[in-house]
């Protein structure tokens, strides 16, 4: 299905929003370096290894989404919009959440012992359960479980691709069929994080994610 089934969920008035968008795209060039914060590398490979064994956080932040359409789904609607995210990691368990100011919930994903795998719910409720977070990437198409130390400028080291910037700061990644990029870094509490950076996959689109504020005091 690769990403079909959030494709269904995403109104498509939310996605006619290009008179909005256009001034959100300067801060997304590929041009230009990544900006930010300096940390020594020893300060990066601390932040690293503490940042990997973090099993309680929230952080939120807002979304440009350019996906390809899905004509199977009857209709071409291109499925671009903006919205916002809010990520709740707590252990094994996870909750996604992605809503629009006039349309509301978007898309929810939850991983929890109640649910007993993953589920997806849509903007009418519609609900699909995956057993494993690799069924769900397999039908959707979104590392989810990834996403946080994506969010985070983390490589867990089995990246096929990763480059870095010469203050040390992770500025690409590829891995499961997405291209990562990162553009600007910024001191979130006691953590140098990306503050922007964007998700591609050529079979799916463009996720970019504007990052606004992380909560590791939970």
């Amino acid at each position: 299905m690769v990403f079909q089934v959030i494709n269904k969920f995403l109104p498509a008035a939310v996605f006619v929003l290009s008179a909005v968008l256009c001034g959100c795209e300067s801060t997304f060039d590929d041009n230009q370096p990544v900006t930010g914060p300096f940390l020594s590398v020893q300060e990066w490979n601390a932040q690293k290894l503490s940042l990997i064994d973090m099993q309680k956080y929230k952080v939120n932040g807002s979304m440009i989404l350019d996906l390809i359409p899905r004509t199977s789904y009857g209709s071409n609607t291109n499925t671009r919009g903006s919205a916002s995210f809010l990520y709740n990691r707590d252990g094994t368990e996870y909750m996604m959440v992605v809503t629009h100011a006039l349309a509301g919930q978007l898309v929810k994903i939850k991983k929890s012992k109640e649910v007993g795998g993953i589920e997806l719910t849509g903007s009418e409720g519609n609900q699909y359960r995956f057993s494993t977070e690799r069924e769900f990437m397999e039908a959707v198409g979104l590392p989810v479980d990834r996403l946080p130390y994506l969010m985070m400028g983390v490589s867990l080291g089995d990246e096929s691709e990763t480059r870095y910037d010469d203050s040390g700061r992770l500025a690409y990644l590829f891995v499961d069929g997405w291209k990562v990029r990162y553009y600007e870094y910024a001191r979130f509490g006691e953590y140098v994080l990306p503050s922007k950076l964007k998700l591609e996959n050529v079979s799916i689109g463009s996720i970019k994610i504007t990052v606004k504020e992380w909560n590791f005091t939970l």
